[in-house]
């Protein structure tokens, strides 16, 4: 084809207020004017250009949307001849996302060559070795992807001991200096480490530039722009509120963007209706002085209420500005169950330097959300409600699913029913904890759903049958079906509520540590 990109990779400028801003210094949610050139090498005029922009996370591999972007204008590009130089400049408008940091991919259209700019910087201390990283995301079938680091030393000789380093399992060899190849099972997502140690006196900048290929195709490339900085650096340090009825997991209706109250509308039944779509977007907080750039955001869906098999939904990267939160919207929504099923929203965060959360690029690896609820790597939503009535039965139906291993062990289940009576705020129990009232107000969520309060609410006997029973032994990647059942008794009063909180103990096994798995049903009273 006669057109190229005149442009070299990594070098489209951004131009915001009328300066220009280098791309590693984007400000998030923020407005650019992007500029390119395409080079025409014929003799005649290439009229009607159309040049097709995506926007994705920041990576190797990844797959591109439109998102947050205003398309370019049909070019007329002229000859390369006497009386022209065959260029032509290309401008199109990009919206950073919460982020800040992405990868933006020019096309030249039907099929024609694409121009990448993606690049980050980072400051790290001399003399010791800091961790990095970038992403990598597997095609739509199994591949093998090799990834070539190239070191850069901006005129500051000497290398900075670079070591890419890959999840475990897939990398061969599983760390290198130079060359890599990762074993991707198809639409994987994957964060791969990279680690510097610049020399005790070192100084400047140094850039990575680091290239994947599969087979002869280039799929992408990152420049990564590492500063030797003689500060001490405060470690960025992201997390979410966690627990099973998480108020950092936003579920909002696609049409009006009203978000669903945990639990069901006041007095009433949920207001997720089955087998649809809502919007789905993560609350993540910075506690650090530092921008907490690269942060992982993994969404997750599990099946079943108490279910431990779970799939990824989407993934996301942001840059969580400093002692502040931000709103990280998922591209793809969250569908709810079916009628009279349960489904499970769940996120999970991780970021290289921070260095306080594991990766979870499996639904077995998300962090348990009870470890620190007020600090945590994971959050899930796993409340639903229902209306029931004084001395009417009450079923739920939940499901468990055994381990992905040949010996799965066990599966525990517990139910705890909590009564909430109409004068609970004024106990006495509840009183010398008025001051989570104001956790209440902040995280938008029942208080008397926070776990510090599970204790001190009296329990209430609602004669609850377990079927098939409390303890369930299943084969390798089975699942069974939980009926939950009771009876409302007469001395509780329309307007009470009542918690059903199932607890699944799943055992420990060769591949995973034992772990439980909460689910809260809220009932609220009526009158029969």
């Amino acid at each position: 084809m006669s057109l190229t990109f005149y442009t070299k990779p990594q070098q489209m400028t951004f131009v915001h207020n009328g300066s220009q801003i280098d791309a590693w210094k984007l400000s998030p949610q923020t407005d650019y004017t992007v500029f390119f050139v395409i080079q025409n090498s014929s003799k005649i005029e290439a009229d009607n250009i159309q040049v097709q922009i995506t926007h994705s996370p920041f990576g190797i591999g990844l797959p591109g949307s439109t998102t947050n972007l205003v398309q370019p204008l049909l070019v007329n590009v002229p000859p390369n001849g006497p009386g022209g130089n065959g260029l032509a400049t290309v401008t199109f408008h990009y919206t950073t996302p919460a982020g800040g940091h992405a990868c933006l991919c020019a096309t030249i259209q039907p099929n024609g060559e694409t121009l990448c700019q993606n690049t980050d910087v980072i400051g790290v201390p001399p003399g010791i070795t800091s961790s990095l990283s970038f992403l990598v995301f597997g095609g739509t079938m199994p591949e093998v992807m090799n990834l070539k680091l190239t070191e850069y030393d901006n005129g500051t000789p000497g290398t900075w001991n670079p070591l890419m380093v890959a999840p475990s399992g897939i990398g061969s060899p599983a760390s290198a200096p130079s060359s890599i190849n990762l074993n991707l099972p198809a639409n994987s997502f994957y964060s791969m480490g990279l680690q510097v140690t610049p020399p005790s006196a070192a100084t400047g900048t140094h850039i990575f530039h680091i290239e994947g290929t599969v087979g002869v195709e280039n799929v992408g490339s990152v420049d990564i722009r590492v500063n030797a900085s003689t500060l001490a650096i405060v470690k960025s340090d992201p997390f979410v509120i966690g627990g099973y009825h998480s108020p950092d997991i936003i579920l909002y209706d696609l049409v009006t963007n009203i978000p669903l109250p945990i639990g069901g509308g006041p007095n009433g039944d949920t207001v997720m209706l089955p087998n649809k779509e809502y919007g789905f977007a993560a609350r993540v907080h910075n506690a650090s002085i530092t921008s907490a750039i690269n942060t992982v955001v993994r969404f997750w869906e599990f099946n079943g209420g108490v279910g431990s098999a779970g799939k990824q939904v989407d993934l996301q990267v942001a840059a969580i500005p400093p002692l502040t939160s931000i709103i990280v919207p998922s591209a793809h929504p969250f569908k709810s169950a079916s009628s009279g099923h349960h489904k499970c929203a769940a996120i999970s965060i991780y970021n290289a330097l921070a260095g306080t959360c594991p990766d979870a690029v499996t639904a077995s690896q998300v962090p348990d959300p009870l470890t620190n609820i007020n600090h945590s790597c994971s959050a899930w939503r796993n409340t639903d409600a229902q209306i029931v009535f004084i001395h009417k039965p009450w079923e739920i139906n939940l499901e468990v699913n055994a381990l992905h291993v040949p010996d799965p062990g066990p599966i525990d289940i517990k139910v705890i029913t909590y009564h909430v009576p109409l004068n609970w705020r004024t106990s006495e129990n509840i009183n010398p904890i008025a001051n989570l009232l104001e956790y209440e107000v902040q995280r938008e969520i029942p208080l008397y759903l926070h776990p510090v309060l599970h204790d001190k609410l009296n329990e209430i006997d609602l004669k609850t049958v377990i079927k098939p029973g409390a303890r369930i032994e299943l084969s390798k990647n089975s699942s069974a079906t939980l009926h939950i059942s009771g009876i409302i008794p007469e001395n509780v009063q329309p307007g009470e509520k009542i918690l059903v909180h199932v607890i699944a103990s799943y055992p420990k096994t060769r591949e995973s540590a034992a772990r439980e798995v909460e689910f809260t049903q809220i009932l609220h009273v009526e009158k029969s």
